[in-house]
């Protein structure tokens, strides 16, 4: 914020109070956090679906049993 714009703003606070200001505060939040996620989802909507798709989770195969907790573990008869 621009140094003019911020002092005008603050003794826009003054002007307004500690109530009126939180409450101004807060709407201005909102707003700017719902055109952030808007903007997100519309940047997202334009990836091709497929740029993703050789992300997806693979079967793995089991894993061998490392060192002696993992064999006993797996085997009863350490």
């Amino acid at each position: 914020m621009e140094k003019g714009t911020s002092e005008t703003y603050k003794s826009l606070q003054k002007q307004l109070g500690p109530i009126a200001a939180s409450f101004l505060d807060q709407k201005i939040g909102q707003i700017l956090t719902k055109s952030r996620a808007l903007a997100a989802t519309s940047i997202a909507s334009r990836i091709p679906k497929t740029a993703f798709s050789n992300l997806r989770e693979r079967p793995r195969a089991p894993r061998e049993p490392r060192g002696d907790l993992g064999k006993s573990l797996y085997f009863s008869n350490n």
